[in-house]
């Protein structure tokens, strides 16, 4: 009697070192999962900055290149002006000028 009972508990003995293993394994498991777990939240973290940084630089783009169309439209306006004035006499230019700039002639 004395024996089995001995023997059931090298039995009982070996099942909780063989849980133990288990339950170490798993938290093991546990902690790597959560390790990843962070990992992943941090890259979604930084793509989401990403995605709103390639927003804020896709508007400033549009933003430019509205500039860009509205400088182009400048110069072309002040080319035809040069190209105009190059092609007057000295009084026309004069008399344009003031007619433009000051909404008057005077002579």
């Amino acid at each position: 009697m004395a024996r089995q009972l001995q023997l059931e508990a090298n039995q009982t003995k070996g099942q909780l070192l063989l849980l133990k293993q288990q339950v170490s394994g798993r938290e093991a498991n546990e902690q790597e999962a959560f390790k990843k777990d962070v990992e992943v939240e941090r890259k979604l973290r930084a793509l989401n900055e990403l995605e709103v940084e390639f927003m804020e630089l896709k508007r400033n783009n549009k933003e430019l290149q509205q500039e860009k169309r509205e400088l182009i439209v400048k110069l072309h306006v002040a080319e035809s002006i040069t190209n105009a004035l190059f092609n007057m006499t000295e009084v026309t230019v004069y008399v344009t000028f003031f007619t433009v700039v000051l909404g008057q002639v005077r002579v």
